[in-house]
C-alpha cells in the first residue's frame, strides 16, 4: 500500500465544527457536524493563562462570552465556567470551552478526523507547538487522520509528521516571491483564503504536487467550482450534508 493513501481528506471540512448551526469550537458544533455527515472537523487551539490547551478562536473572550478580557489573563479554572453557547442561540446555553484533550478523546471515540489550527501569542509560538505535539503523542488515536495547521511557521516546526499526522501552512495571501523567500516548498499542504485565491495560484501549487485547501466556502456553487479546479478540500461553516443539500 502507498503510504500516502493512509492519510485521506474529505472535500468538506466543518469549519470550527458545524459553526453555521451551532456555536463555534464547542462540543455541540462537533456533534452536529458528525450527525450531518462530516468526517473532518476543524477547530482552533490556543493557550489559557496557565498554559492549558483550550479550543477557542479569539485572543479576547468578548465576542463569544461577553467578558472583555484577554484569554491569556484567565486560567482554565476560570475559563471552564464561562458560557460560550448562549451568544449563538439560547438553546445552546451552557456550552463550555473544551480542552484539546477532551476533544481528542471525543474524536478518538467517534471516528472523527481533526484539523487543529494552532493560534499563537508572541513569545509562546514554540512552546504551544511543543505542547500540542506532546499532547498528540500521548493521546491521538492512530486510527484517525490529523492535520495540524497555523499561520505561523514556529509552532509547526515542533510537529512531527507521521503516516496519519500531517501539517499545513495557512496563508492569508499567496505569492511566488513569498513561496521562495520562506521556503514554503517544504510544506505539502497549503491553506488559502477563498477571497484572495484564484485558479492560477491553485494550478501553480497543484503543478508542484501540493495539496490545496481553501477557507471559508459556504456557497455550494463556489465549492463545486473550486473542486473543478482541483482543490483538495474546502472549509465550510456548514456540515457536509447541509452544504450538499443546498447544492441539490
Amino acid at each position: 500500500m502507498n503510504k500516502d493513501n493512509l492519510f485521506t481528506l474529505d472535500y468538506f471540512i466543518s469549519h470550527r465544527g458545524a459553526s453555521a448551526i451551532a456555536p463555534e469550537n464547542t462540543f455541540a458544533a462537533i456533534r452536529l457536524a458528525k450527525s450531518y455527515g462530516s468526517t473532518w472537523v476543524e477547530l482552533d487551539v490556543r493557550f489559557s493563562g496557565d498554559k492549558e490547551l483550550i479550543v477557542f478562536h479569539d485572543s479576547n473572550l468578548f465576542r463569544t462570552t461577553g467578558i472583555n478580557s484577554s484569554v491569556l489573563n484567565k486560567s482554565y479554572k476560570d475559563l471552564k465556567n464561562y458560557d460560550v453557547g448562549e451568544w449563538f442561540h439560547k438553546s445552546f446555553k451552557g456550552e463550555k470551552i473544551p480542552t484539546l484533550i477532551e476533544v481528542i478523546n471525543y474524536c478518538n471515540n467517534n471516528s472523527i478526523n481533526l484539523n487543529i489550527e494552532i493560534k499563537t501569542e508572541k513569545g509562546l509560538e514554540f512552546s504551544i507547538g511543543s505542547k500540542v505535539q506532546e499532547t498528540l503523542s500521548k493521546s491521538w488515536s492512530s486510527k484517525n487522520n490529523l492535520l495540524i495547521s497555523s499561520f505561523d511557521f514556529k509552532p509547526l516546526s515542533k510537529i512531527v509528521e507521521t503516516q496519519k499526522v500531517k501539517k499545513m501552512i495557512l496563508l492569508e495571501e499567496f505569492s511566488k516571491k513569498k513561496f521562495v523567500k520562506y521556503n514554503l516548498n517544504s510544506f505539502y499542504y497549503f491553506g488559502l483564503d477563498f477571497k484572495k485565491v484564484d485558479k492560477k495560484v491553485i494550478t501553480y501549487l497543484l503543478d508542484l504536487r501540493k495539496k490545496v485547501l481553501v477557507y471559508t466556502v459556504n456557497d455550494p456553487l463556489e465549492a463545486k467550482l473550486l473542486k473543478s479546479w482541483g482543490v483538495t478540500s474546502i472549509f465550510t461553516d456548514f456540515p457536509k450534508n447541509l452544504i450538499l443539500l443546498d447544492d441539490g
